[in-house]
């Protein structure tokens, strides 16, 4: 995506139930495509494809999977396989991920730097950190994990907020 560079952090944020899981996802299965096979839905400017992990800490398992093949339908096979090969979807709802933890970081870091991961989506930050949101301390702190994570692993991370 324009100017959303590997080694960064961004945000997609809006009130609830106003679709950024869902175009986060579409996002996602755009950079894991392979440009001109039908996986670019949103029809956004891509600079570079590649791997895709979208950590999904907000939605059960049963709703990704409903979501993956409504978009799925759309997509020739050759894409599919692409995107079996490029694209990572973790169900992490109720997981306990805490990526405010040194302990949660390093398994991030660890598992992603060795796979040359493009973009990591967080589905949505608050499921992912015990941190208090009205800090503007630990919020910082929160950032600078993303940082890290983004730093050391060589991704964009985009994280979801509300």
């Amino acid at each position: 995506m324009p100017g959303f560079l590997a080694g960064t952090v961004g945000t997609l944020f809006s009130p609830g139930a106003n679709g950024k899981s869902f175009w986060a996802l579409q996002a996602a299965i755009a950079i894991a495509g392979e440009g001109n096979d039908g996986t670019n839905l949103l029809e956004i400017q891509i600079e570079k494809y590649g791997k895709v992990v979208y950590i999904a800490a907000e939605d059960p398992g049963i709703v990704l999977w409903h979501r993956l093949q409504s978009i799925g339908k759309t997509l020739a096979d050759n894409a599919v396989k692409t995107l079996m090969a490029n694209l990572s979807i973790v169900p992490a709802l109720g997981k306990g991920i805490n990526i405010g933890e040194a302990e949660w970081q390093e398994k991030i870091i660890d598992k992603f730097k060795k796979e040359n991961i493009r973009l990591i989506v967080l589905d949505t930050l608050s499921r992912v950190h015990r941190l208090d949101e009205n800090s503007n301390a630990e919020m910082a702190g929160l950032m600078q994990d993303m940082e890290m994570i983004a730093r050391y692993t060589k991704s964009a991370v985009l994280f979801l907020h509300q």
